[in-house]
């Protein structure tokens, strides 16, 4: 890609991009699923209501409930678990290779094998993980988890290389914008049923 482009930030985006296409079914069936529970929350509810002193019971009924709806509660993690090996190796090829170091991408980011010296990319990345969890979570339970999870990530991305957050930023926000198309079309759907 550099070859091409020139400038290894771009070359970066453009990955994040790739992935993102490569990874698109298992996203798919991920935010499916995720909008699955969404729909079966009030079920599992009345469930742990009816059932609270029972937890044997209450599993039964929870695995009764996925087999019908057809949901795995662990369909989400995937996409994450084959990810992170990826995310291993561009942390070592931004930290250890010279190519990126002093690789000017815009304005701020002179050197992708650094930190990001304003922390936009992490703050923007923390943001963009919040809005999408927002989209995604309807249990209030969970809001404090919503909120921890990217102030969090934050802290983690704070000093990693600015190559390493420019990917996590892009990627974040190509999720962010593939969630917002799948749930518009998944309620679209619904409407044209229930019409």
């Amino acid at each position: 890609f550099y070859s091409v482009v020139r400038n290894y930030g771009v070359v970066i985006i453009v990955f994040s991009i790739l992935l993102k296409l490569v990874f698109f079914p298992l996203s798919r069936q991920m935010i499916m699923s995720q909008q699955k529970m969404q729909l079966l929350q009030p079920e599992l509810k009345k469930a742990q209501q009816k059932y609270k002193d029972d937890s044997q019971a209450l599993n039964r009924e929870m695995m009764h409930l996925y087999k019908t709806y057809k949901v795995n509660p662990f369909s989400g993690c995937l996409p994450l678990l084959i990810q992170f090996p990826i995310f291993i190796a561009l942390y070592q090829v931004l930290s250890t290779s010279i190519e990126f170091r002093q690789a000017h991408f815009v304005l701020w980011l002179n050197d992708l094998s650094l930190k990001d010296p304003y922390y936009v990319l992490p703050i923007g990345m923390g943001v963009m993980m919040l809005v999408q969890s927002l989209m995604t979570t309807i249990d209030p339970r969970q809001k404090f988890m919503v909120i921890l999870m990217p102030l969090f990530m934050i802290f983690i991305f704070l000093n990693l290389p600015s190559g390493l957050q420019l990917y996590w930023f892009t990627y974040n926000i190509l999720s962010l914008l593939e969630n917002y198309l799948l749930k518009k079309k998944t309620v679209g759907t619904r409407i044209e049923k229930k019409a």
